[in-house]
């Protein structure tokens, strides 16, 4: 079941007591912010480079790059390397052989890529976004639910100076969201099942 934006009112304005109209501004405030805590909105999106150019703009709502490959011809490589904006500086100072990249770094919602291509080349990125501003398709799976009202909760209440339900809402928001970062490192951690012969 997905979460609307009509749900979300309705709980906000049961759970505080109001007849509120519009929570655009707070909900979003909690969507973004949910986003921002960890990879939780993932994508995944091709481009291709040009001879000589080594700077790219990045996908709306960018967050973070995850992996970045080269498709060779036949198949995609191994990742590129991630390095941090002052290596790269260093790197991009020293003898830049124009060749297909093999490594990468982001700044400013900017993707630069080292040695310069020296030829048309695609590039597949996985990396994660912020919410987006559309409030009528919430991108939150239904275990996000509550973390979502909470958020919005929490900044209606801060709207009106409501100190009581600030504290509590922001104390059940950040509860929330640490359940669903403990969810994703979970699913992330492999299970390990010994085996034994009977």
């Amino acid at each position: 079941m997905t979460i609307t934006k009509a749900q979300v009112l309705d709980v906000v304005n049961g759970r505080l007591n109001r007849a509120e109209t519009s929570i655009d501004t707070e909900l979003l405030w909690a969507l973004v912010d949910i986003s921002g805590r960890e990879d939780f909105i993932t994508r995944e999106a091709y481009r291709n480079t040009e001879a000589g150019k080594k700077d790219y703009g990045l996908p709306e709502n960018f967050r973070e790059m995850k992996l970045l490959q080269i498709w060779d011809g036949s198949r995609f490589t191994e990742p590129l390397n991630k390095l941090t904006f002052n290596q790269y500086r260093l790197l991009a100072t020293s003898i830049d052989e124009a060749t297909d990249p093999t490594d990468f770094t982001v700044e400013q919602n900017v993707l630069w890529v080292f040695p310069t291509p020296n030829r048309a080349v695609e590039l597949r990125m996985f990396y994660t976004i912020y919410h987006p501003d559309d409030l009528d398709d919430i991108l939150f799976p239904d275990q996000f639910r509550e973390a979502v009202y909470q958020g919005t909760l929490m900044k209606v209440a801060e709207k009106y100076g409501l100190k009581d339900s600030i504290d509590r809402h922001l104390q059940l928001y950040e509860m929330e969201v640490d359940k669903m970062i403990t969810n994703l490192a979970r699913k992330d951690t492999p299970t390990i099942v010994k085996y034994k012969d009977i």
